[in-house]
């Protein structure tokens, strides 16, 4: 038999090169808000409650707004056992609500009852999810309509829970590119975190794809076990994340597997890189529009894990912040490569896990750019870095700008905007925020940014007359006159 061993590790070349500088005319304020935004930037839609638990509750009435006969219910305050409970909801075609160990939640029992739910499916053993909160399900829905999945730890409970699918494992077309046929499919993830695991949720539950767990360096047996299981009949796996999550060991064991045929990884620089593969991955193997998409923060699991049949019912992938205040450059480039198509950006919880700046960051990210611009060593006037790259683009409508450099070492010092045509140099017109060690940069322009008491207004107005007179330069302390440039338009 054959076996195909595939890894896709990150986002097309060309469109990460096409990331750039938004610059975007607002008054000489402060940050700028989805007010000041053009009317067809993408439009946020957040789904969010006081905490995790109202939140999630949220999440499923909007996910199922006519009701729903079954819920699955997973632990809130710890992720292990409900790290496959994306595929659980998917074959009881139900919402995912969260509960606390020892209590439910006065907002889970609401939701349960305006969902109508008469069966409950617990998924984690007694150590997440106790016998009293068990018990009180019972007295509401009866024995015979509680049902809890678990194991011994957490590959154990997710192996219950692909066991428990009745071997209804969807089949994907074949990820080795060598065959138009369909695979029985299903994910691998790391079981010691929760990110790639959560980030999967929506491929998992549209694809109705098992989701079962590793740990870095040695496939439990269980899990090797369940890949081949008869019933289940897996033919595919999806291993998702980099060797720093799942070792080439242990994808190399996978592949190894006499019922596996193929095995592909999907991997990023960081989880919101390996989120940002399987966005796009989802869109690509259940033929989304790429119209939505859903933002989380990638810092903790609620939000995300709640999410997953939301996400995949609106065919809107999860994408992550790596944190509540800002986007990563994975992230951010993932928004740019949908601009052309993106009206909806779904985001998941409340301020304190996605802030409404960075809710505002993704719709810059998402609305195409009017100006572009890319920056090298070559351009440069003085000699520049020869490794370095980087990517800026503008929106003539708007005063906020990103920024993308890659392998520039040492980092940036600073970066400008100055006055000048190509071939040669001219004075500093704007200063911009410096990019971050990751090369990343957004944020706004402001009054007090510019030269010779220039406005936003009138600064953006003399770009748009003739952008070619105008190139970003970007130096670090090795190329102090300049490491990278590019001229606009």
């Amino acid at each position: 038999m054959p076996r195909h061993r595939r890894t896709l590790t990150r986002i097309s070349r060309t469109a990460a090169l096409t990331v750039g500088l938004a610059l975007l005319a607002v008054p000489a304020a402060a940050q700028i808000t989805s007010d000041d935004l053009p009317a067809d930037a993408p439009a946020v839609e957040r789904v969010s409650g006081s905490d995790r638990f109202s939140s999630a509750a949220r999440m499923a009435v909007e996910a199922f707004p006519a009701g729903s006969d079954s819920v699955v219910i997973a632990r809130g305050d710890d992720f292990p056992d409900a790290l496959a409970a994306s595929y659980m909801a998917r074959v009881e075609g139900a919402p995912i609500l969260l509960t606390r160990s020892t209590s439910i939640p006065n907002v889970t029992l609401d939701t349960m009852a305006t969902l109508d739910v008469t069966k409950v499916v617990l998924v984690g053993g007694v150590a997440a999810i106790s016998s009293e909160v068990e018990n009180r399900f019972v007295a509401t829905y009866g024995r015979e309509n509680v049902h809890r999945i678990d194991g011994s730890d957490r590959f154990q409970t997710a192996a219950s829970v692909a066991q428990a699918g009745g071997g209804g494992v969807g089949a994907l077309r074949d990820l080795s590119g060598e065959s138009t046929r369909t695979l029985r499919t299903a994910i691998v993830a790391y079981g010691r975190d929760f990110p790639d695991a959560m980030s999967a949720g929506p491929l998992a539950y549209a694809g109705r794809l098992p989701v079962l767990l590793t740990n870095r360096d040695d496939l439990p047996i269980v899990s090797r076990f369940t890949l081949q299981d008869g019933t289940l009949d897996i033919q595919q796996v999806i291993v998702v994340g980099g060797t720093g999550a799942i070792s080439d060991g242990v994808f190399d064991e996978i592949a190894a597997l006499d019922t596996v045929e193929v095995t592909v990884r999907i991997a990023g620089d960081s989880r919101s890189g390996t989120a940002a593969m399987l966005a796009a991955l989802t869109d690509d193997l259940l033929g989304w529009d790429a119209t939505a998409v859903s933002l989380a923060v990638g810092s903790d699991f609620p939000d995300a894990l709640a999410l997953a049949p939301l996400a995949a019912l609106r065919e809107a992938p999860i994408v992550l912040a790596p944190n509540p205040d800002s986007l990563r450059t994975d992230t951010f480039l993932a928004l740019v490569d949908r601009c052309s198509s993106l009206e909806t950006i779904i985001v998941a919880g409340g301020t304190a896990a996605v802030t409404d700046a960075t809710a505002t960051q993704a719709q810059v990210a998402g609305h195409c750019a009017t100006w572009s611009v890319t920056m090298t060593g070559d351009a440069e006037t003085n000699p520049g870095d020869p490794d370095a790259t980087g990517t800026a683009w503008f929106h003539d409508d708007s005063g906020c700008y990103a920024m993308v450099i890659e392998d520039l070492d040492p980092a940036a010092s600073a970066a400008h905007i100055h006055e000048a045509p190509a071939g040669s140099s001219g004075a500093v017109t704007a200063r911009l925020a410096t990019p971050d060690r990751n090369g990343f940069v957004f944020d706004c322009l402001e009054d007090g940014d510019l030269e010779d008491d220039d406005t936003v207004a009138d600064f953006l107005a003399r770009v748009a007359a003739d952008p070619t007179q105008f190139y970003v330069n970007v130096h670090n302390a090795d190329f102090a006159a300049g490491a990278i440039r590019g001229q606009l338009g």
